[in-house]
C-alpha cells in the first residue's frame, strides 16, 4: 500500500499549526509546519510512489519557495509545490474566498488538476477532521483485509476522536449561525416597522 503524507503549512502570524501539532487527534497522521523552508526540506525528500496532500493556510502560497532548477530564479511556494512529482493535491485555505481571490489563486497553479479545493480558513479544523476520518477508515479497511486486527482498535479510537471534533465544530457553527439569523431577523423586524 503506497503511503500518503498529509502536510499542513501555516506560517502566518495567525497560524494554528502548533495547535494541530499538539492535538492527539492529528499527531498520528498530519505533519504540521510553521516554517516554510522546513516543510520544503521534508517535501523535497518524498518521491513516488509516495504521495502528499498539502493543506496551505492563509497567504502561504506567496511565500518564497525553492530556486528554479532551469533558470535559478526564486519561485513562490505554490510554484515549487506544483513542480514536485509526489504532490497529489493541494487544498488552499484563505481568509478571503471572494470570487476574485479564488480566480487569482487558481491562476497561480500551472496544473489545475492539483487543486483540490479553495476554502475559507474558518473551515480548516473541520476539513482536517474529515480528512483524518477518511484516512483512518482507509487504514481500518486495509488492516481488515490484511488481517492485522491488532492495529484496528487504535485506528478506530483515532477516528472516533475526529468524529467528536467534527461534531463539536458543527455544533459551534450552528450556534454561531443561529445568532446571525436572529440578528438578521431582528433587523428586518425593525426595518419593516
Amino acid at each position: 500500500m503506497a503511503t500518503k503524507h498529509f502536510v499542513l503549512i501555516d506560517s502566518t502570524p495567525e497560524s494554528r499549526a502548533l495547535a494541530f501539532a499538539n492535538d492527539s487527534k492529528f499527531q498520528s497522521w498530519l505533519r504540521t509546519y510553521t516554517d516554510v523552508s522546513e516543510a520544503l526540506q521534508f517535501l523535497s525528500t518524498i518521491t513516488l510512489p509516495y504521495s502528499i496532500q498539502i493543506f496551505l493556510a492563509r497567504d502561504n502560497i506567496y511565500s518564497p519557495g525553492l530556486p528554479s532548477e532551469t533558470n535559478g530564479r526564486s519561485l513562490t511556494l505554490l510554484q515549487t509545490l506544483c513542480g514536485l512529482q509526489a504532490i497529489h493535491h493541494i487544498s488552499v485555505f484563505s481568509p478571503d474566498i471572494s470570487e476574485s481571490v479564488i480566480i487569482q489563486i487558481r491562476s497561480l497553479f500551472s496544473n489545475q488538476q492539483i487543486i483540490k479545493e479553495i476554502l475559507s480558513v474558518n473551515e480548516l479544523h473541520s476539513y482536517l477532521c474529515c480528512e483524518g476520518i477518511n484516512y483512518f477508515q482507509q487504514q481500518i479497511t486495509h488492516r481488515t483485509t490484511t488481517q492485522e486486527f491488532h492495529l484496528i482498535r487504535n485506528f478506530r479510537r483515532n477516528r472516533a476522536e475526529l468524529i467528536r471534533g467534527t461534531y463539536q465544530d458543527h455544533t459551534e457553527q450552528g450556534q454561531h449561525l443561529q445568532v446571525l439569523e436572529d440578528e438578521y431577523s431582528d433587523k428586518r423586524g425593525v426595518q419593516q416597522s
